[in-house]
């Protein structure tokens, strides 16, 4: 154990602290090192917290204010993360303060009083020295500013760390490789009265009146308010040589959403102002200013007004887009005037993965391993969030709303990648399970040498011996029956990795039309909501699984999805599938993975062990009811409200138009909020819990990434894989006819006799099919003509406006038909 030089235990105001473990000089530091100093300083009396080897940050909730000096906690904290820097918090809880000298030249040449000797810790770039806090001078925390610069104007390259702070102490690792250490063996000194004075004289009086940050929960609509926080935060994060150009291009994107009333003017300036005055300076000699970042907000600002932008409208992207034509009609009043009819040929491509708005660390694997295989990333993003899901104990839910305790939700998700077999969907479905196959197995492997182990029993002993549990993480090619049996012993939930989601959806249908596929649906149905689930089977008795939950993940090409989808029963199944439609890939890369991956690999290990916390404060473990439930801040609540009545919206929109794109958007709220929970503990995966918190930049994100995504993904999958409606080609061929005829008015006699496929609808068949196209704009039902009880349909005008060149098409085809028939039977 290395020497310890300490005062006393107490709050000391008078008598000086010394908080040296003598690590002096050290490259290299072991691990157990850390947990036996962090020990070592809170025997002392010295409270300490872990803090993240990459950025400094405590890893716990409460930052510097949990520090302890509590054994059993410091040694979870350092089982948890061995590397992590240890933090003391400064002030009355350690009895010390600090000058944090980042430039020592600068604060050489500048300093106006003299510093007596005194107790100092070596760092990366500079040094720490240790004075003795008296609470009667309290000196308090002092942190350089991104537009003001160091806060002592007559110390410039020095930080105070004073009451409010907090320090790292040796042996830690700097994020560069370099251990912190002693560098003398003195106490920390009283401060002469001349250094406190010239401290507090010293901070800048003139820093003048913070730039106004408007709360951003109004000055515009959700999807604007989620765009202006996203571009501020890139704004803010922009690094050297990236300012400028992160500032126009934000300025530019935001001007277009104000020109199309989605933001503010006002808001959107404001926000942006305060985000380029936040950037740090890194040329010393021509700092940001607030003239100049105004002027080039005003520019980009002006210059985006000229294209505005609006947020994507999925039922608007269905409609034809083309400006009606002023078509004679005899009646002053044409049918479906106004009505912009449905562009049934349109296609719908799959959208562009939006990498920015994901959690870094995905964003990272899915770009870099897309470049090594030459696969689309957005298939390995949605994987690998898939594969986060299944990680997540179940245990973590949010409270969707404030006070509904019955509405909460687990990070569980159905994704489907949707492509033909060059897409390379199993190599993209093996990259991303790859780490939490490694979990699973050996779970697996223990319970085999469990159960091999119990097999070797005598009879007697084996038979009294307790049930073996098989938790495991992951379910494969595996029966219902079979299912259930693990599902018993792993309430955290498990992610289903199917290779093919048809053979998945073909085996629920093994017993149709008896009872056996209903039951099988009925199960599945019930995992994708979690919770208690019973069962009764002949022959293996009653069952009870405490928390029936899973993740889905899988591929499968279009056609056998089309088929599914038209010939199973319509219960919602598929409807909570997130779709993800493949795009071409390109020739991969013989590059190593790196870092993207030991960081990915890494993310799924830590979520395995994170747990909710208790409502006494301790960790929860799996299935535990006492588990508190996260919750949203208040304008991450507001913007959960606005996006409810969005898809509300959505659905009502849509019932008439495509019922099974409707039926998937209302399953939207619930997605919102789970997809919350997957970005918060991915972003806070170093952490043994997550915090309570969700934040609005994290609920912001997942909005404008639904927006973006998800949407564009769900109208390109029902409408131009599955179809807007059941009978998808038979509609496609009435509307054919309909252009290529040219007709005002449909009738079922014409329709029947113009085309062998329709020989034989029925009354009843026509009516339905009019209907749809009357719901797509195409149709409007009129009176009955005199002495007729049977409806009339008239053909929106518009119609043979847009599509005169389907019609031209479809002419030509059945031209090209007649002729090739004529020349078979004259041959």
């Amino acid at each position: 154990m290395p020497q310890l030089v300490v005062g006393p235990r107490g709050r000391a105001g008078t008598g000086a602290r010394a908080i040296c473990l003598r690590f002096r000089g050290r490259p290299h530091c072991m691990t157990n090192e850390l947990l036996n100093a962090a020990l070592g300083y809170a025997r002392e009396g010295l409270p300490v917290f872990p803090c993240n080897p990459r950025t400094k940050r405590p890893l716990i909730e409460h930052g510097f204010k949990g520090a302890t000096f509590d054994e059993a906690t410091i040694r979870q904290w350092w089982t948890c993360w061995p590397n992590a820097m240890i933090g003391v918090p400064t002030g009355g809880a350690s009895g010390v303060w600090v000058l944090d000298v980042d430039s020592p030249a600068e604060f050489e040449a500048a300093c106006p009083v003299p510093i007596p000797a005194t107790q100092r810790c070596d760092t990366h770039k500079g040094y720490h020295l240790y004075f003795a806090y008296d609470p009667a001078h309290p000196v308090r925390n002092a942190q350089r500013h991104p537009r003001n610069g160091w806060p002592i104007k007559t110390m410039p390259g020095a930080e105070v760390r004073g009451e409010g702070g907090y320090v790292i102490v040796p042996p830690s690792v700097h994020p560069e490789g370099t251990c912190y250490h002693w560098a003398n063996d003195l106490r920390p000194a009283s401060a002469p009265a001349n250094l406190l004075t010239a401290i507090e004289r010293g901070k800048a009086k003139d820093l003048g009146e913070p730039l106004p940050t408007l709360a951003v929960t109004a000055g515009g609509t959700a999807y604007g308010l989620a765009a202006l926080v996203a571009e501020c935060e890139t704004v803010r994060r922009a690094g050297n040589g990236e300012q400028e150009s992160a500032l126009n291009e934000a300025a530019l994107k935001l001007g277009g959403l104000v020109a199309g009333g989605e933001l503010n003017r006002e808001t959107a300036r404001a926000e942006l102002l305060a985000a380029g005055m936040a950037m740090p300076s890194y040329n010393s000699g021509d700092p940001w200013t607030l003239e100049a970042v105004e002027g080039k907000v005003e520019r980009g600002l002006n210059d985006g007004a000229r294209q505005p932008r609006k947020a994507p409208d999925p039922v608007a992207g269905l409609r034809g887009g083309v400006e009606l034509v002023d078509t004679a009609q005899a009646n002053d009043n044409p049918p479906c005037a106004g009505v912009v009819p449905l562009n049934l040929w349109r296609r719908y491509e799959a959208p562009e993965m939006p990498m920015d708005l994901l959690p870094p660390v995905i964003a990272r694997f899915a770009k870099r391993t897309a470049w090594v295989m030459g696969v689309d990333p957005a298939g390995l993003a949605m994987a690998a969030l898939t594969v986060c899901a299944g990680t997540i104990s179940d245990a973590i839910k949010v409270q969707v709303k404030q006070y509904d305790t019955g509405w909460r939700e687990s990070p569980r998700l159905w994704v489907g990648l949707v492509g033909t077999p060059s897409m390379k969907k199993t190599p993209i479905l093996s990259a991303a399970l790859k780490p939490l196959r490694k979990i699973d197995g050996n779970l697996a492997r223990a319970y085999q040498e469990a159960r091999a182990a119990n097999d070797s029993l005598p009879a007697k002993e084996r038979k009294e011996a307790p049930r073996l549990v098989q938790e495991r993480r992951i379910l494969s090619d595996t029966t219902v029956e079979a299912a259930q049996e693990i599902m018993r012993d792993s309430p955290r939930g498990l992610l289903s990795a199917q290779d093919e989601l048809s053979g998945w959806f073909g085996a629920m249908d093994k017993y149709a039309p008896g009872k056996g596929a209903m039951a099988d649906r009925s199960f599945w149905l019930q995992s994708y909501n979690g919770g208690v689930y019973t069962y009764n089977r002949i022959g293996r008795g009653s069952g009870y699984i405490s928390n029936c939950s899973v993740c889905l993940l899988g591929g499968i090409q279009p056609e056998p999805l089309r088929a599914i989808a038209n010939d199973t029963q319509d219960d919602g199944l598929i409807q909570r599938l997130i779709p993800v439609i493949l795009r071409p890939g390109h020739v991969g890369h013989d590059e190593p993975l790196g870092e993207a991956q030991s960081d990915y690999d890494r993310l799924i290990e830590r979520l395995d062990l994170m747990r909710p916390e208790l409502t006494g404060g301790a960790i929860a473990g799996d299935g535990d009811g006492f588990a508190r439930p996260l919750m949203f801040d208040d304008r991450a609540r507001a913007l959960r409200q606005e996006l409810e009545e969005k898809h509300l919206e959505l659905m009502r929109s849509l019932d008439g138009v495509s019922p099974k794109l409707a039926a998937h958007f209302g399953k939207y709220d619930g997605m919102f909020a789970r997809l919350c929970v997957i970005w918060h503990c991915v972003e806070h995966a170093d952490g043994l819990h997550p915090p309570r918190e969700i934040s609005f930049d994290t609920a912001s994100r997942v909005a404008r990434f639904m927006d973006d995504y998800m949407q564009p993904s769900a109208v390109a999958f029902y409408a131009g894989i599955l179809g807007l409606s059941a009978g998808h080609d038979t509609l496609m061929a009435m509307a054919s006819y309909i252009v290529a005829k040219g007709v005002a008015e449909v009738k079922a006699r014409d329709l029947q006799s113009s085309s062998q496929s329709f020989r034989h609808v029925t009354a009843d068949e026509f009516r339905v099919l009019c209907e749809k196209l009357e719901a797509f704009g195409w149709l409007e039902k009129a009176d009955p003509v005199l002495k007729s009880n049977t409806p009339r349909w008239l053909v929106n005008p518009a119609v043979h406006a847009m599509f005169a060149e389907q019609g031209r098409q479809e002419n030509e085809r059945r031209a090209k038909a007649r002729e090739a028939i004529d020349r078979a039977l004259a041959g």
